[in-house]
């Protein structure tokens, strides 16, 4: 059976991005679409449909994974500099996959783009930009300690 370190909490363009100091993973949400009053003071919406939006945060994140000797990322997913490359290197969408707990020693599902968003009891696929990165670096030394935000928002 694998353990936690094969069952990242989400992927990006198929990249493990590393569980090591992650904080909480928030979701937001917004509906599209108007509200307006009528003259007889009544709401009507025009809908038009629902976007995500998540938030994570990291705290003592290594900020690389290429010495060898020194910290690295518990699980050998993404340190901090490789979520700086991608957020700079990726400025369109790409994919993101969450996998919920359940889901350890199952493979991601194959599903068509035009199919996305997709989720079942283990998986949400779903497109989305970075649109925030931040970073402060905490501690100095052989590898850096690093805290780390980004966001994502839902294509």
């Amino acid at each position: 059976m694998a353990g936690w370190k094969d069952n990242p909490i989400m992927t990006w363009s198929g990249t493990k991005v590393t569980d090591h100091g992650r904080q909480p993973l928030a979701l937001s949400t917004e509906r599209i679409g108007t509200d307006k009053r009528m003259a007889d003071g009544t709401l009507r919406r025009q809908h038009i449909g629902v976007k995500r939006t998540w938030t994570v945060q990291w705290e003592n994140l290594p900020s690389t994974n290429s010495v060898s000797t020194g910290y690295k990322t518990a699980d050998g997913g993404m340190a901090g500099e490789d979520i700086e490359t991608f957020y700079y290197a990726t400025p369109g969408k790409f994919k993101m996959v969450l996998r919920r707990g359940s889901a350890i020693d199952k493979t991601v599902p194959t599903v068509l783009d035009s199919a996305l968003p997709f989720e079942d009891d283990d998986f949400y696929i779903v497109y989305v930009m970075l649109t925030d990165f931040s970073k402060e670096v905490r501690r100095r030394g052989l590898v850096d300690m690093w805290s780390v935000s980004v966001t994502l928002e839902e294509v």
